[in-house]
């Protein structure tokens, strides 16, 4: 696993390329599916959390790119302190876990019917398993 430091003055080091990185590398680490964690440089406290909320807050601020809509983050924060936060932490999890899978398979899907130019895109090949039956 690849270790980030976080300096005091907010800097970023890979100790694994031996160079100071961008939040925005980071997110690119994230999105091939990386491991890492980034740890205070100070004290070795691990703050990974932080630097991904980091991310996601800028993510957020940036034009057309906001994926958490005002009721949803309401909603997050209602369920701080609450007695249900761990069940809501987990429920949330679970299904975004689902919906990476069915994306997965729908690409699969997708990509398999663009590869063969003879077959015919019929419903089932598209299908998305995203029905509403159990």
């Amino acid at each position: 696993m690849r270790t980030i430091k976080k300096y005091q003055n907010r800097r970023l080091y890979d100790t694994q390329q031996s160079t100071y990185i961008t939040l925005e590398r980071i997110r690119e680490m994230i999105v091939k599916g990386d491991e890492f964690r980034v740890v205070d440089a100070k004290n070795a406290s691990d703050v990974t959390h932080h630097v991904l909320l980091q991310i996601i807050g800028e993510r957020e601020t940036q034009a057309g790119t906001s994926m958490l809509s005002n009721k949803l983050l309401a909603n997050l924060i209602r369920f701080y302190g609450d007695s249900l936060q761990g069940v809501m932490s987990e429920h949330l999890e679970n299904s975004v876990d689902t919906f990476v899978a069915r994306q997965t398979q729908l690409r699969a899907q997708l990509h398999n019917v663009l590869e063969s130019p003879t077959s015919q895109p019929t419903p089932a090949k598209l299908s998305t398993g995203l029905t509403n039956n159990p």
